[in-house]
């Protein structure tokens, strides 16, 4: 019941890390120090230092279908055990993507990407997934300077068709990520553990899944996306959309089930509490463990001979904001 901001670490513990049984390393502590910052009122800020270390093995990568426990001990604590099993990356089979323009209430650059991901299953094995999207853009330099973030004239919207008569063409091509990676789906087997509301009255959000609900060896998943922005072939952009799963192990995904139902039901005087799932015996925590594979599909051409491609940051060193 611990309202506190932070947990300072515990230091001067021993770690240990078996594989398979056999003892394979002490974990090394590495101290951090962080700030936990206070908002009080009339703007006032209270700032507080603490101890925020690690235990870890930099030389050890984990191997798939191995298992892997920690014992830890300290003088004045009970120990505490906990142990998972690394998951084989699932194989992913062809991914298909297509962007359709839809009407919208606030945007005139409104897209959605439908998807199709084949995922290879045995299913006489459980198996637990995480879904996610990634979106990685390339924008020509005279259009990002004319809009969005950072943009010449201050804005955060996005060139429409209509106003390209003013774009003079560079040789250069700005990559950013686009930050919207919600994941919707009316899938049976994403549907199962959909995020949503407890009323429903949102859509439902698409992330963690299982394969209990494969009718065959080869499932072809689907879902859709979506991205605030037309691709200017014309001037060498391109949009590359990436669909990642990482197989879980089955602590990971109740770890993770349990976290995201809690956020849910927060603040909410209807709901029954959840509790967070723990797996550390004499203690509370999560060991799990995790392996991802990942499809990409590209809208446009990338790289283009010819074309300078810069990442954000060296665009907004090169282009400052400022407001007109």
């Amino acid at each position: 019941m611990d309202e506190s901001r932070y947990f300072e670490s515990l230091t001067g513990a021993k770690v240990k890390l078996f594989e398979d049984g056999e003892f394979v390393s002490e974990l090394k502590y590495v101290s951090r120090i962080d700030t936990a910052y206070y908002y009080l009122d009339y703007l006032e800020e209270e700032k507080e230092p603490y101890e925020n270390g690690f235990y870890c093995d930099t030389n050890r990568v984990a191997k798939a279908g191995s298992t892997y426990r920690l014992e830890v001990l300290k003088d004045g604590f009970d120990p505490v055990w906990c142990e998972t099993t690394v998951p084989e990356p699932v194989q992913l089979g062809r991914f298909k993507c297509d962007m359709k323009k839809e009407p919208h209430e606030y945007y005139n650059e409104y897209y959605l990407l439908n998807m199709n991901l084949e995922i290879p299953d045995n299913r006489n094995e459980g198996n637990f997934y995480k879904l996610s999207v990634y979106k990685y853009r390339g924008v020509e330099l005279d259009i990002k300077r004319k809009s969005g973030y950072y943009g010449q004239y201050g804005g955060y919207g996005y060139y429409r068709s209509e106003d390209l008569d003013s774009i003079v063409p560079t040789d250069t091509i700005v990559q950013e990520m686009e930050y919207n990676e919600y994941v919707f789906s009316n899938d049976p087997v994403l549907n199962l553990y959909g995020n949503t509301d407890i009323l429903g009255t949102e859509a439902s959000s698409a992330e963690f899944f299982t394969d209990e609900l494969f009718t065959r060896d080869v499932y072809d998943l689907s879902f859709w996306g979506q991205t605030w922005r037309k691709v200017y072939f014309e001037y060498g952009e391109y949009l590359e959309v990436v669909a990642a799963v990482e197989t879980l192990s089955k602590e990971f995904f109740l770890f993770s089930r349990s976290l995201e139902q809690q956020d849910l039901v927060q603040d909410n005087p209807f709901a029954e509490p959840v509790p967070v799932y723990s797996n550390v015996a004499g203690g509370l925590g999560i060991f799990g463990s995790a392996a991802s594979s990942g499809k990409s599909f590209l809208f446009g051409e990338y790289p283009i001979n010819g074309k300078t491609y810069i990442d954000i940051m060296t665009y907004q060193q090169l282009y400052p904001y400022s407001p007109y």
